[in-house]
């Protein structure tokens, strides 16, 4: 397997959260181990929780935390992407969560945010699956960090 580079402090705190969940037999962190208790209070703000559909066709965001609505501009708690197609981030969410699935393992993306007007934002966005008791992924919880690109 493939050595995974988590740059931000943040997120190697949320990996060692996931990577302490109890498994299913493939190694998958269960769904119903994981609660947003888990984590550090202080990383509650940069998370998200996202609801597989259909096996990955649609994502729905089930919880935004306060610092990832902040950064790019708009809540999206309960938004479905299939519905905001129009959205420029959309289809690097999707792909980004597609991998995740198809993985089954996490996934680290860096960017700026752009596409929300602020290029001078930089982030990195760390995707984890959750599975169910059948082994299929019904969450995906994600973390970012803005700012921890800049002067590297």
């Amino acid at each position: 397997m493939e050595a995974l580079e988590v740059r931000s402090d943040r997120l190697k705190r949320v990996l060692a959260v996931w990577r302490g969940l109890e498994m299913i037999a493939d190694g998958t962190p269960r769904r119903a181990s994981f609660s947003p208790h888990c984590l550090d209070s202080s990383d509650l703000p940069y998370v998200v929780l996202v609801d597989v559909i259909d096996g990955g066709a649609d994502f729905r965001f089930r919880l935004a935390g306060t610092e990832v609505v902040r950064a790019v501009g708009r809540e999206f708690t309960g938004l479905r992407l299939s519905e905001n197609l129009h959205l420029p981030e959309v289809p690097d969410l999707v792909a980004s969560y597609r991998e995740c699935l198809r993985a089954r393992a996490p996934v680290v993306y860096r960017g700026t945010l752009a596409r929300f007007g602020k290029k001078f934002v930089t982030y990195e966005r760390l995707t984890l699956p959750l599975a169910d008791e059948a082994g299929d992924i019904t969450t995906i919880l994600g973390a970012l960090d803005f700012g921890v690109l800049e002067g590297r």
